[in-house]
């Protein structure tokens, strides 16, 4: 928390690359030079009604408003923090603070955002695993 980030050296050469290739990756993800395209969320609802006007999590659905809302986003990808914030919350919470209504490249962004969540967290598994069989 108070110090720069540590670079990990291993003995094992092959250990190295395959982390860093992941990372790459991951970097490539997180600029979104590329996007794992998996579109895990949907945006539904009943109106033209695009305006964040209250962010709230229920039943596995995250309204916007009364009557559209985001679905298929796990507790998981919802809860996930960087830098302390919260991020789908906080992206939201600021469309709502900025914005009058959402366009549909914001529609199509925060589902981006999701999608790539996921594949942050599904990469953390699979690096802690990798990390896991060297201790």
């Amino acid at each position: 928390k108070i110090d720069f980030p540590r670079i990990p050296f291993f003995d094992s050469y092959q250990v190295f690359e395959e982390l860093s290739e992941i990372g790459w990756k991951l970097i490539q993800y997180h600029l979104q030079n590329e996007n794992p395209k998996t579109y895990l969320c949907r945006f539904l609802g009943d109106s033209d009604n695009f305006k964040v006007e209250k962010v709230e999590r229920k039943d596995g659905k995250v309204w916007i408003n009364k009557d559209r809302y985001f679905e298929g986003i796990s507790d998981e990808v919802w809860n996930f923090y960087i830098g302390g914030y919260q991020v789908l919350d906080k992206w939201l919470k600021e469309r709502k603070k900025y914005k009058l209504e959402l366009d549909t490249d914001d529609v199509l962004h925060f589902i981006n955002i999701v999608d790539i969540l996921d594949y942050t967290i599904k990469t953390m598994g699979k690096i802690d695993l990798i990390l896991d069989d060297l201790i």
